[in-house]
């Protein structure tokens, strides 16, 4: 079996399939996703930077800056809910969501000099100096694992440029995950979005980039399943909508995620669209979904 391009199967597509083919709590609905999969198909697809709601630009960046920023920001790009949620107030306005938020946090750390993008800075960066660079309405959440995944970073951010010199979109993400352990998760959904960052950025055409998979988080799969894409058992419908925590690697939540991809990955080949580009759909179209419509649970630095 083989997605869009050439050669093996990612092995993240390989275990999502897998664990859907015999998931027990969540079902994809056909029906529903060829109807969603029709209605995207003459989309127009963007980076998810090009968003009109993305508060940083970081064009006016040297590449050097460029790559170290968005290595810093997908690092500890995870786990922004919460009651209350950790949001930010920058320029008067608090971005609706938690990416945006940690975004505008580094930038503003940067304009006031702080030297995040620095190997010494951030190998002794420490849980204090986090609560600043992100202080909003309350702490956020899993602040000391951001400050360990930042101590690890600072050992190797010197020689990240060598990852640009790598061709192919999942050796890449291999790359990645053996210089940074943090990144290494069941779907490698911080690994593979990353890659799929530095292929936009810096147009590298890389090979197999058709084979980045969804990044499995919470948003996605609460798109999907407001589109009816995605089933829950009656059970787990019930904690997802009334905010019960599921734990990390559990059943409930492996097969949420393995789903997600799935479900993407069948979009993606009825619309001739790449997978991560289909991510980027369903991730933006997250702005649209009502508010009362609830995602899953699970704390996590996965996602």
């Amino acid at each position: 079996m083989r997605v869009l391009g050439e050669g093996p199967m990612n092995q993240v597509l390989e275990r999502a399939i897998e664990v859907a083919n015999t998931s027990e709590l969540v079902k994809i609905n056909q029906k529903s996703l060829n109807k969603y999969a029709r209605s995207i198909s003459s989309a127009e697809t963007i980076h998810w930077m090009e968003d009109e709601k993305c508060p940083v630009n970081i064009s006016r960046f040297s590449d050097e800056k460029k790559l170290r920023f968005v290595l810093v920001f997908n690092s500890i790009s995870f786990s922004y809910w919460g009651n209350p949620k950790w949001t930010v107030e920058r320029n008067g306005q608090t971005p609706n969501r938690g990416t945006w938020c940690l975004l505008s946090c580094l930038e503003q750390a940067i304009e006031q000099n702080t030297p995040l993008l620095e190997s010494d800075y951030l190998k002794r960066v420490t849980d204090e100096d986090l609560k600043k660079i992100f202080e909003g309405d309350v702490e956020i959440p899993l602040l000391s694992q951001r400050t360990q995944i930042l101590n690890e970073l600072g050992g190797s951010i010197d020689d990240v440029d060598s990852i640009l010199s790598i061709k192919d979109a999942l050796e890449m993400v291999n790359s990645i995950i053996e210089r940074y352990t943090s990144f290494n998760e069941a779907y490698k959904k911080r690994a593979q979005l990353l890659v799929s960052d530095l292929d936009y950025i810096f147009n590298l055409q890389l090979t197999r980039s058709d084979q980045l998979t969804a990044c499995a988080d919470y948003i996605l799969p609460m798109v999907l399943r407001y589109y009816d894409i995605l089933e829950y058992s009656q059970e787990l419908a019930h904690k997802v909508d009334n905010l019960v925590e599921l734990p990390e690697s559990s059943q409930e939540e492996d097969e949420i995620r393995a789903n997600t991809i799935f479900a993407t990955n069948k979009i993606s080949k009825i619309c001739g669209i790449k997978q991560k580009d289909v991510n980027n759909i369903l991730w933006l179209d997250g702005n649209n979904i009502p508010g009362e419509v609830e995602y899953h649970r699970t704390r996590t630095t996965s996602y």
